[in-house]
């Protein structure tokens, strides 16, 4: 039985938008028999003020007494991935939930759902679902991922959402996922050859390597749009993160020859790799497809904006 929860919000120049995660943490419905704590961290930020996060979780925290938190800062700015494996190693929880600073716990009773979930399925990692909104959590967008995906998921061989990650890129949100502390202990912690991209090699490496991911039926966190990973001007570093990740899966031998061609065509999209005249002509489908799920996605994400316009 799960009796400890750690959740942790990671910081780098953006403090100012923790209050509409603190809020949903501390309107959690937290049962008498689970200990949760809090902690916050911040990657050096020059702009960092513990005193004033301190006021604010105080007069947050007024309403819920049973969730103890701590503030740490870095003595250096580390880089997202290096944060994060610092940030794990001070945690005391049975069950691992992460927090993205401008994200929500989706209801009062979303970690009250987590913990049960892993009860109940015996599991080391879990991801949910989460509702993607507009800036400013103004309109519900969608929902993710997709329930088309759920059989790929719900497979005890998860070869084919391994697949379906080479061929199409990251269907796991590191923001809505969630871990049991005994799966760092069998495993290496997130990769520190990349500087902000945690979640997609991590997730690569666990599925190669035989473990399971396992899909909870349930929103879980409010996402908003518009951050390092959703920006439309994709972070250098981000960007170069990317580029490293890929050409390490179109040497990797679980990618077949049909991956590797989706793995050229994002890496020439990134200008990190060149297309020969006859590798371009073999990958017109992939183009196509690509192009299309574009066309598509746009068309569908109009259809749901007129939909909650007009009310029908």
């Amino acid at each position: 039985m799960i009796r400890t929860v750690s959740i942790f919000i990671l910081l780098y120049k953006n403090q100012e938008l923790i209050k509409p995660a603190l809020q949903s943490i501390f309107s959690q419905k937290i049962p008498d028999e689970l200990e949760v704590e809090l902690i916050i961290s911040d990657d050096a930020s020059p702009c960092f003020d513990c005193r004033k996060l301190n006021y604010l979780i105080d007069e947050i925290s007024r309403t819920n007494k049973k969730i103890r938190h701590k503030i740490l800062r870095q003595n250096q700015n580390l880089g997202t991935v290096k944060h994060l494996n610092s940030v794990l190693t001070n945690l005391c929880g049975d069950i691992i939930i992460p927090l993205g600073v401008d994200d929500a716990l989706y209801d009062e009773y979303t970690i009250h759902s987590i913990v049960d979930f892993f009860n109940n399925n015996q599991c080391l990692v879990v991801t949910g679902r989460r509702v993607i909104y507009e800036k400013g959590f103004s309109k519900e967008l969608y929902r993710a991922p997709s329930a088309r995906l759920d059989p790929l998921f719900m497979s005890e061989d998860q070869s084919k959402l391994l697949s379906y990650m080479y061929k199409n890129g990251n269907v796991i949100s590191g923001a809505s996922t969630y871990y049991h502390r005994e799966l760092f202990k069998i495993t290496d912690s997130f990769d520190e050859n990349y500087h902000l991209l945690e979640d997609f090699p991590f997730y690569i490496k666990l599925l190669s390597s035989g473990f399971r991911i396992h899909l909870m039926d349930r929103p879980v966190i409010k996402y908003q749009l518009g951050g390092i990973s959703t920006s439309d001007h994709i972070n250098p570093l981000l960007k170069a993160d990317f580029v490293k990740l890929y050409q390490k899966l179109l040497i990797d031998s679980n990618s077949g020859k049909k991956h590797r061609r989706h793995i050229q065509f994002k890496l020439f999209k990134f200008d990190a790799y060149k297309l020969s005249f006859f590798e371009r002509l073999g990958l017109l489908d992939v183009v196509f497809i690509n192009h299309l799920r574009i066309f598509i996605g746009r068309y569908i994400m109009l259809w749901r904006r007129l939909r909650k316009f007009f009310d029908f």
